[in-house]
């Protein structure tokens, strides 16, 4: 669980930026999921291009919030591969807006 120091994939994630722990909305999701939070509390979303004040993160570590709820997602650099979009959006269509809320994707295998 990324919550003990730890990220279970280390495919996914190239260089780490800042961190937020929230509470995620009822659901299971996996790492790499792109999270839409207030700095509190988040969700899967689509991630608007239009409103600079949205705050983004990738979910580090899978979570079942029958079990659990808190989670922690950050920016920086990540595997392209190990990433889930919401609101039916893809890399095409936010790759440029997420740089702009720092978060940087790449394709890439950790040896």
């Amino acid at each position: 669980m990324a919550t003990s120091g730890t990220i279970a994939d280390k495919n996914l994630v190239l260089e780490l930026g800042d961190t937020t722990g929230i509470t995620l909305a009822a659901g299971t999701y996996t790492a790499g999921t792109i999270i839409i939070h207030d700095g509190a509390s988040g969700s899967l979303g689509s991630v608007d291009g239009t409103d600079a004040a949205q705050r983004v993160g990738v979910l580090l570590d899978d979570v079942d919030t029958t079990v659990s709820n808190s989670a922690i997602v950050a920016t920086g650099t990540f595997n392209l591969n190990k990433i889930t979009f919401g609101g039916g959006q893809d890399y095409a269509a936010i790759g440029g807006v997420l740089q702009d809320k720092d978060i940087f994707l790449k394709t890439f295998i950790k040896e």
